[in-house]
């Protein structure tokens, strides 16, 4: 405490206020922008889910391996959990316009 002591001592003319900062919120995304994203996420995964569909009829005809299968199919479940995790992380219960509702 010396060396505060010796600082408040070359400005004793000067008085301090100290004031708390007020928490900010944590920044949530507009309405819009969440489909906006959700909206993608499922355009993504319908494209997949269609190639998964096309890459299974070419396995039944010989013409792709089990593991393009696999791959495809691995690529559906990404996308299914992806879309889960964007869900889970929105929080619209403090948005304001939307009276207290939540989606």
């Amino acid at each position: 405490m010396e060396l505060i002591d010796k600082f408040l001592n070359c400005f004793s003319n000067i008085e301090f206020t100290v004031c708390s900062e007020k928490k900010k919120k944590a920044h949530q995304l507009s309405i819009e922008s969440v489909a906006i994203g959700e909206r993608e996420i499922n355009r993504m995964l319908n494209e997949a889910k269609r190639n998964l569909a096309r890459i299974r009829k070419l396995h039944k005809s010989g013409k792709a391996s089990g593991e393009e299968v696999l791959d495809y199919e691995w690529r559906v479940h990404e996308l299914e959990e992806e879309l889960v995790k964007f869900r889970e992380s929105q929080n619209f219960d403090d948005l304001s316009d939307l009276g207290g509702e939540t989606l």
